[in-house]
């Protein structure tokens, strides 16, 4: 490698650790060929700088050490899905599902693979098994344009955590964006009554509502 100039010091560094890393990490998989955290660490950090095929092949050798081990099925189908084999990572997220149907996280990636699988009914059948819906989960529902399971994620989140005032300027959001004036502006009262902090940003909101704008576009 060439020597880091000032410039791209920061990203230079960044490299070097990465080789360092991934060096020590074949020779702790090499010394410990039946300890299975080496060759996930080392998958995960194949997969973070999107060397999803390399991180693959680590993450199967995990699986093969701890088959039963959900973040390294959570892990692979993920990478999969990334390669765009959404068949293959919906396998392996009922897989993770199936070892414990009652884990909030497993729940929530079986149903965004069954979403992206073409399966929305199934996938909305789930979801009122969720505890605490994650970002990631509602974005799934953004991108396929299913609002109304959407507003049923943010409204599943706001009872989770009735005091966050977040979840509630979302939750107004998604009521706006599905033609629900009257609830988006009912849901940012309720935040302002939360955290009055908040009131400006509010107030704003529901005046722009009132008019019949749409100020979150």
């Amino acid at each position: 490698m060439a020597e880091c100039g000032l410039i791209n010091l920061g990203s230079c560094l960044s490299q070097k650790f990465f080789e360092f890393a991934e060096s020590q990490l074949k020779l702790e998989i090499e010394a410990s060929p039946e300890d299975a955290r080496y060759p996930l660490f080392l998958g995960l950090l194949l997969r973070r700088v999107g060397r999803d095929d390399e991180g693959i092949k680590y993450l199967q050798l995990a699986q093969s050490l701890s088959s039963t081990k959900q973040i390294l099925l959570f892990e692979l189908a993920g990478a999969y899905f990334n390669r765009g084999d959404k068949e293959k990572a919906l396998q392996l997220a009922e897989t993770a599902y199936r070892l414990a149907p009652q884990y909030n996280e497993a729940i929530g990636v079986y149903a965004q693979m069954l979403a992206y699988n073409n399966r929305p009914t199934e996938a909305r059948a789930l979801l009122s098994n969720i505890v605490r819906p994650s970002a990631s989960l509602i974005n799934t529902f953004i991108e396929l344009g299913d609002l109304q399971t959407v507003l049923e994620l943010w409204q599943q989140l706001v009872n989770s955590d009735p005091r966050n005032v977040q979840y509630r300027f979302s939750l107004a959001a998604t009521y706006l964006q599905l033609g629900q004036r009257q609830q988006s502006i009912k849901t940012l009262q309720e935040a302002i009554s939360l955290d009055p902090n908040m009131a400006e940003s509010a107030n704003y909101l529901i005046k722009e509502i009132q008019s019949g704008r749409n100020p979150i576009r």
